[in-house]
């Protein structure tokens, strides 16, 4: 085998332009998501909710961005992250160079950036997670696609083993006749640290908010749900999806993911129950998520595949490629903004902005960053974030500016089929 230091970060013209458009729609669906809580709506009150005068239109929206986004686009982004790691990996082998060492600075690079995110900016970060639960993914790099699917299954189901564990061992040593209150997402009492205050307040709040987020990461398996996205993705290389193969198989996914998919996720919003502590109710909602969430994100991967190899289509999504090729920088960007604009300690917003006016604080925001995006990549190889995230991986600094790559760049290439053939995440 070669060193591994002759692997080079690809060159624009090769990455697979259609996982690019697809990271551009998660991205969209990840900030509809996340804007909710930056503005504070999504832990706001019945009653501080129906205070901000558009109830009815705002608990429409919220209900249908639940329905339709909440959780699946993340969970895309999962299924991209592991189709670029098998490309990724075949690129290597082809070069003759083991990719493990590599993959893994990739992983740390990623922990760190979305750490310095979670710590000092928001403690909803994804990046983290992500990056924790792709040290396992090289165990699976050379597995068949059978094996790559059975185990995917096993690890999208794990949660719901998990549930009935979790629930089995409160009704053992929980005594009934005492009262419990819902713990929430974090301690409510810190809330108003968001709304108001200087960023120090914010700070401490957010802290506390982050070391609860990885208790439920923990407590509801999204470790395992993110690995079982992450070998979908492994899975669909293998099987040459994404390269245009298997368009029958392709519309199968799409048909059955929506008819399985938009029930399930329908009732999961109309039964909402407590995460905590256990219950009965609580464990079939977990249940009806565990299929309906990644039978729906696979319905959007499918559809999105064929929609790309349309003309239509081509010319819709060409545009987001930009915006996908710059995600991690997008992704950090949104939670600078949201909370720069929404907390206490910006101007203020927190508790203020319905379902409805976020959507169109969103469709600002991604408009401007579609633009950008354009823009910088009219001048730059990679964004700012996927520079820093690259200069970490290869140990030292790799070509920005563009015009020193091996081959004439564009910004915008029509995504095709036959373009779809060499890439790098």
């Amino acid at each position: 085998m070669r060193r591994e230091s002759n692997l080079q970060p690809v060159a624009p013209v090769e990455r697979v332009v259609a996982l690019d458009a697809m990271r551009g729609v998660a991205l969209l669906g990840i900030l509809l998501v996340n804007t909710s809580w930056f503005t504070g709506y999504a832990v706001l009150t019945p009653e501080q909710q129906a205070a901000l005068g558009t109830p009815g239109i705002d608990a429409t929206v919220s209900r249908w961005i639940h329905v339709l986004v909440d959780g699946k686009f993340w969970s895309l982004f999962a299924l991209l992250f592991g189709a670029s790691a098998a490309l990724q990996f075949d690129r290597a082998r082809a070069q003759g160079v083991e990719p493990e060492g590599l993959f893994l600075r990739r992983a740390a690079g990623l922990a760190l950036i979305g750490g310095v995110h979670a710590v000092f900016v928001w403690f909803g970060d994804i990046l983290s997670l992500y990056a924790l639960v792709a040290v396992a993914v090289p165990l699976f790099w050379r597995a068949s696609g059978r094996v790559l699917l059975g185990w995917s299954v096993i690890f999208l189901v794990a949660p719901i083993v998990q549930g009935a564990l979790w629930l089995t061992i409160d009704r053992l040593v929980h005594d009934p006749s005492v009262p419990r209150v819902d713990p929430g997402y974090g301690p409510s009492e810190l809330l108003a640290h968001f709304a108001e205050g200087t960023y120090a307040r914010a700070f401490a709040a957010n802290q506390a908010f982050l070391i609860e987020r990885w208790y439920l990461a923990v407590y509801e398996g999204r470790l395992f749900k993110l690995l079982g996205m992450f070998l979908l993705g492994l899975w669909a290389i293998r099987c040459g999806l994404v390269r245009g193969v298997g368009g029958n198989l392709l519309r199968r996914v799409f048909s059955w993911g929506l008819l399985v998919g938009l029930p399930l996720n329908m009732l999961v919003v109309q039964q909402a129950v407590a995460l905590r502590p256990p219950s009965v109710a609580g464990w079939v909602v977990s249940v009806l998520g565990a299929v309906g969430v990644p039978a729906l994100c696979l319905a959007y991967a499918a559809g999105l595949t064929l929609w790309i190899d349309t003309p239509f289509g081509r010319r819709c999504l060409t545009v987001l490629v930009p915006a996908g090729r710059m995600s991690l920088t997008n992704y950090v960007v949104h939670s600078v903004v949201g909370v720069s604009v929404c907390y206490g300690c910006g101007l203020g917003c927190w508790g203020r902005i319905g379902s409805a006016w976020s959507v169109v604080f969103v469709g600002l925001l991604f408009g401007l960053q579609v633009w950008g995006s354009i823009w910088w990549l009219g001048t730059f190889r990679h964004g700012p974030l996927e520079w820093v995230w690259r200069c970490l991986a290869y140990g030292g600094p790799v070509p920005l500016r563009r015009g020193s790559s091996r081959a004439p760049e564009r910004v915008l290439q029509p995504v095709r089929s036959s373009a779809m053939d060499k890439s790098e995440p």
